[in-house]
């Protein structure tokens, strides 16, 4: 394969219509940082970045932590 033809083949042509929203080509998209650590109370903190001012936070008592990290896992059926 040439340099020009593998140039070719990763820029866009006339007409193409990339949705990045859409497209089933994009297997990762964009996803704000997340932080997870515990606090001084021994809960455990979920923080995500905030993209538009404040981060946002969520915080699960350590005796629910096990519950809730087994629901997120049935929310997905085991997938992910």
């Amino acid at each position: 394969m040439t340099d020009n033809t593998e140039k070719s083949l990763c820029f866009p042509q006339p007409g193409d219509d990339f949705d990045w929203m859409a497209d089933q080509a994009v297997v990762v998209s964009h996803s704000p940082g997340i932080a997870i650590y515990l606090n001084n109370e021994g809960s455990v903190v979920l923080r995500q970045y905030g993209m538009s001012a404040e981060d946002s936070f969520v915080i699960i008592r350590r005796e629910d932590v096990k519950r809730v990290a087994k629901a997120i896992v049935e929310a997905t059926n085991g997938q992910g």
